[in-house]
């Protein structure tokens, strides 16, 4: 009678019923069969199927790598440094060997697509760990920087950085400043020299505190004489932002003036041209 009912109820239900220690146990054996065995995360995507890009790169998964991870770098307002930092940094992570694995060619760096740069960076075959060792020799401070350039390609491609693998401590040291002395001798120097621009560009550095790839990129039409301010606009950052300078700068930049109206080929509005009359480049 037993068996007829243990029968019925697997027709209408589709399970065993617990009818006593044999049906549980009957139960316990067929969930030992249907339920999967769970992964570590140290295990997961060590086959050899193909790693799933994220939507957002499924319509460049056919493309040259380098030119559309540039395109995205630009695309987050990277400088012209930072993107050739990250760049030549990657090329070297890229290029790392499995064991196993021919050397990578340099026409093969450049034409390597999306897909493949995904497929050769999974977290987990190895290749961004045997790349990390072979920079034991580097600074921490270099060492970091191309660690930052390897974690924003990973997350590009939709991987996810591996957890043991963190930034090295770096010490914190106060900045090195010019002496007093050493400002003076600058300063000299400056006003002694044949080009005609060392002097302005030497005093508005010191007394703005603008970067050189700033001051490259200043307008005439930036600065405020007579409010003694001068607008710095797409800094560090992509950030716009004022800056300061004294009488002194002021007494300089007036007699550049002259200078940059005699070399003025064109309409440029550059702030600094150089001889040919061109702005001048960092």
């Amino acid at each position: 009678m037993e068996d007829r009912l243990l029968q019925f109820a697997r027709k209408s239900t589709g399970c065993t019923p617990r009818l006593g220690e044999e049906g549980g146990d009957a139960m316990n054996t067929e969930r030992k069969h249907t339920q999967p065995k769970a992964q570590r995360p140290s295990q997961l995507r060590l086959s050899d199927d193909e790693v799933t890009l994220p939507p957002r790169l499924a319509h460049i998964q056919n493309l040259p790598w380098l030119d559309c991870y540039d395109q995205q770098l630009r695309t987050e307002n990277k400088s012209e440094n930072t993107r050739k930092t990250y760049l030549n940094g990657l090329r070297a992570l890229v290029e790392t060997p499995l064991p196993g694995e021919d050397i990578l060619s340099a026409s093969g760096l450049e034409s390597m697509t999306v897909r493949t740069l995904a497929n050769r960076l999974e977290p987990h075959s190895g290749r961004i760990d045997r790349w990390t060792h072979s920079m034991s020799e580097l600074s921490p401070s270099t060492y970091n920087a191309r660690l930052a350039a390897a974690r924003h390609i990973i997350k590009w491609l939709g991987h996810r950085w591996p957890d043991h693998l963190v930034r090295a401590r770096t010490g914190r040291k106060l900045p090195r400043t010019l002496s007093r002395r050493e400002l003076t001798s600058v300063i000299e120097a400056a006003n002694t020299s044949e080009n005609a621009i060392a002097s302005v560009v030497v005093t508005v550095l010191l007394d703005t505190g603008m970067r050189v790839s700033e001051i490259c990129n200043l307008n005439l039409a930036d600065l405020e004489m007579e409010g003694l301010h001068a607008k710095v606009l797409g800094g560090k950052g992509d950030k716009d932002r004022i800056v300061l300078f004294t009488q002194r700068t002021k007494e300089c930049i007036d007699a550049y003036l002259p200078i940059r109206t005699s070399r003025l080929r064109e309409d440029d509005q550059a702030f600094l041209l150089n001889s040919a009359g061109r702005r001048l480049q960092p």
